[in-house]
């Protein structure tokens, strides 16, 4: 059976799905994806629904079940809890380290259009998986690409800029970059906490959990509960999904 892409909407309730639906449906109609709603009980007019855990570890076979491939998966998280829930979000974070194609996180009470996709850069090897998907947000958003350039003395990280608007030089879409005063270990958190309006700031997910990880939760779960704009993860994985378009 030939499986229908798809964006993935998690949601427990269906509360605030009117909001991100309009924020979401161009970007599908644009990429010809279909929106799907993730929830644990309700339905939704204008969604194919699926009933499921919002945080269940095997969520990609589940929707695969169903007869869909996602593309991206998007958590809604209740404007009264925002970030700072620390239980749902740790919950989350621990259940999506696997997955294999990005994850936004957006407040369900999100309404804005999205006009710039933030990309902090640092010297990690994975850093080169954000050009693909910035890219890909940027044309269906119809968005603007800010690359931020970390305050750092080795080339590594000079070298992942390079890479970085060597990708965006090739394709159809605007950009521009831009000097942080951050290095490298502090940068993606302070890009996602003074990200404007309509802002989405894609970082990279942690490749493992250390102890203070695991008592304290990792470097992105501290981002989110810093910021009120979306932000995309991607995890550090050599088979991430390949976008065809």
């Amino acid at each position: 059976m030939e499986l229908k892409r798809c964006i993935v909407i998690v949601s427990e309730t269906c509360s605030g799905i009117g909001c991100i639906k309009q924020v979401l449906n161009n970007v599908a109609q644009s990429a010809s994806l279909q929106l799907v709603l993730l929830t644990a009980s309700g339905s939704e007019s204008g969604f194919m629904c699926v009933n499921g855990d919002f945080a269940n570890p095997h969520i990609e076979t589940l929707i695969n079940n169903n007869g869909f491939e996602p593309v991206l998966f998007v958590f809604l998280v209740e404007p009264q809890t925002h970030w700072w829930y620390r239980g749902r979000l740790a919950h989350i974070l621990r259940n999506t380290g696997h997955l294999r194609v990005p994850y936004l996180f957006i407040g369900s009470d999100f309404d804005q259009k999205i006009t710039e996709i933030s990309v902090p850069v640092t010297f990690l090897n994975e850093e080169k998986e954000k050009a693909p998907w910035s890219i890909w947000m940027a044309k269906h958003f119809n968005a603007e690409v800010v690359v931020y350039q970390p305050a750092d003395f080795g080339r590594r990280a000079q070298k992942n800029v390079r890479f970085l608007t060597e990708m965006l030089s090739n394709s159809e879409v605007l950009y521009k970059v831009a000097a942080s005063k951050k290095r490298s270990l502090k940068i993606e958190a302070d890009i996602a906490r003074n990200a404007g309006p309509g802002t989405i700031t894609v970082i990279s997910a942690s490749r493992t959990y250390s102890l203070d990880d695991d008592l304290f939760g990792p470097k992105e779960f501290h981002i989110l509960r810093k910021t009120r704009m979306p932000v995309l993860l991607i995890n550090p994985r050599s088979d991430l999904y390949v976008l065809c378009d």
